[in-house]
């Protein structure tokens, strides 16, 4: 009987140690061949869903300020360079103008309709904690929004370093890099993070701590699009290693606490998760391509930048900080629920209709250029 009953318990072992030794979900060309990795998608969810929580203002949410952070930005220097690279790997260019245009369609509108939403509140009374808010407002305006202090609309500050590295990364790692030497994009990125890092060890409180993370990112894509260092990066993405990076990801937001703005560990612990949220065990996949998660992330902008005025509506009819557990949750629900249908009408009223508009213009500045390019050749003797 005993030896029965471990015959039938070996297979089962081996099924087990078997899925944790399995390769990616993906093969390196079928990750090349998505056109939109859904995981993002569900990445930015959950990214908003700890943001959220981590401004809640009540007691059992004391762990996790700084949570969504760190991912949203890792998450970010990923996409941006992974979309950077495919353009440059079927043009052998970057369409600067088209890549701008795009990115301030897609940013710009939402941005001035909320920040002009607050302005109006604060004019109204209704602010919270307005401070000097037209002398702040000129921060806003400007995107010095991590200058403008952490009273009303000061959450924005990370838009403002995205929108910074925005501007600056793609630049120096494909306009100036690049046409050099290619393999320098790789060394530039990971010397960047090096000195960051060790610049955050002398100094926890320094500006350039925050961009760290999303350097991460773009160092996580650089080798992701590369046959052999994917190869190796996906190593990560074994379910029986995913999980022990999971684990740990959580003792280390847990159990070390780090001065500066961003958690610098917990980027670390996110970018060595990113392989397998992104290719890894199909369970995580399903969990982040679910419709909810994809459709939170899709409104996942407008939900960033709106969330504190429906907290604010939620504290008049729930105050927070009452330490009771049920009413916590439901402050959360409330806000999380009333933030992702504001967000949805933000998205179909604005959002993506201006990312349309982005869309085509880029397009017809496209087919305008090409022909532009084909008159020249006919009349080149």
């Amino acid at each position: 009987m005993e030896s029965a009953t471990t015959s039938e318990r070996r297979p089962a072992t081996l099924r087990l140690v078997r899925a944790a030794l399995h390769g990616p979900r993906l093969s390196f060309d079928q990750f090349r061949a998505e056109r939109r990795i859904r995981e993002i998608d569900g990445l930015r969810a959950v990214a908003i869903l700890f943001v959220i929580a981590g401004h809640m203002r009540d007691p059992m949410w004391g762990n996790v300020p700084g949570t969504g952070v760190p991912i949203f930005f890792v998450n970010s220097g990923f996409l941006i360079t992974l979309l950077l690279l495919r353009e440059h790997s079927e043009r052998s260019r970057i369409d600067w103008e088209s890549f701008y245009v795009r990115r301030a369609f897609r940013l710009l509108p939402v941005y001035f309709f909320a920040l002009f939403m607050f302005s109006g509140l604060v004019m109204a009374g209704f602010a919270e904690n307005p401070g000097r808010w037209w002398q702040r407002f000129v921060y806003f305006l400007t995107f010095q929004n991590e200058f403008a202090s952490g009273a009303t609309f000061g959450h924005t500050w990370t838009l403002a370093v995205q929108e910074k590295f925005y501007l600056a990364w793609p630049l120096v790692a494909f306009a100036l890099i690049a046409p050099v030497f290619e393999r320098a994009r790789l060394c530039f990125a990971v010397s960047l993070a090096a000195a960051m890092t060790a610049a955050w060890i002398i100094w926890p409180s320094n500006y350039s701590v925050v961009f760290i993370p999303l350097v991460l990112g773009c160092i996580l894509a650089l080798l992701m699009f590369k046959a052999r260092s994917y190869r190796l990066v996906t190593q990560l993405a074994r379910p029986g290693v995913f999980l022990l990076l999971l684990v740990g990801a959580i003792l280390v937001k847990a159990l070390i606490e780090v001065p500066g703005t961003v958690e610098v560990p917990f980027s670390y612990a996110v970018v060595l998760l990113m392989p397998g949220l992104i290719v890894g065990p199909r369970w995580v996949s399903r969990i982040l391509r679910s419709r909810p998660l994809v459709a939170l992330g899709t409104w996942a902008y407008s939900m960033y930048l709106l969330h504190p005025l429906v907290r604010s509506a939620v504290d008049i009819v729930i105050s927070p900080g009452q330490s009771v557990i049920p009413l916590e949750i439901l402050r959360y629900a409330l806000v999380v629920a009333g933030t992702a249908a504001f967000s949805f009408v933000t998205y179909r009223l604005i959002e993506k209709p201006c990312i349309g508009i982005g869309a085509r213009f880029t397009e017809r500045r496209a087919a305008e250029r090409s022909v532009e390019k084909a008159e020249k050749v006919m009349v080149t003797p």
